[in-house]
């Protein structure tokens, strides 16, 4: 993105969290600190647009001047959205939330946000070994299998091995 030709670039957070306050790994959040360094980063080398800028372009119905960066969350959580705001604020830059009515309307979580809480209350361990006891013995096999361990590993690029 060093040229000024127009071009978007959609960087997409999971979730913004202290790591230390998560006992064990699976969530792998992006600490506030790293979070405001990468805004930084991506401003050396592009703007930032409003989603509403973002779609106009998309759609053909505006367009960018030189490079741009879209910054969206996922998963919609309070804290994920309140820690977000502490670096996108002082900035003056605009994100797009991703949030579930489903916890509002039908009154329970998410299975995305049940799993993220098992995963950190649960020893990696332990939490694999319950895992595959669910699932059929034809899909627990697939475990261990080189080629589907590897390309686990491609998709889950900040998991370990078996974690993947």
């Amino acid at each position: 993105m060093s040229d000024h030709s127009p071009a978007l670039l959609v960087v997409t957070y999971h979730y913004v969290r202290d790591p230390a306050g998560i006992r064990y790994p699976g969530i792998h959040p992006v600490s506030l600190q790293r979070f405001k360094d990468d805004l930084a980063r991506m401003g050396e080398y592009a703007s930032f647009v409003t989603p509403a800028q973002a779609e106009e372009f998309l759609t053909g119905r505006g367009t960018l001047d030189g490079p741009q960066v879209l910054i969206t969350f996922d998963d919609g959580l309070k804290d994920h959205w309140q820690a977000a705001r502490q670096a996108l604020d002082p900035c003056g830059i605009k994100g797009a939330f991703f949030v579930s009515s489903r916890p509002l309307t039908e009154r329970r979580a998410l299975p995305v946000n049940k799993l993220q809480y098992l995963r950190s209350i649960t020893p990696p361990e332990e939490f694999r070994a319950r895992f595959l006891s669910l699932v059929p013995p034809e899909a627990a096999l697939l475990a261990v299998q080189p080629e589907f361990r590897a390309k686990a590993c491609r998709v889950y690029v900040h998991d370990n091995e078996d974690d993947a």
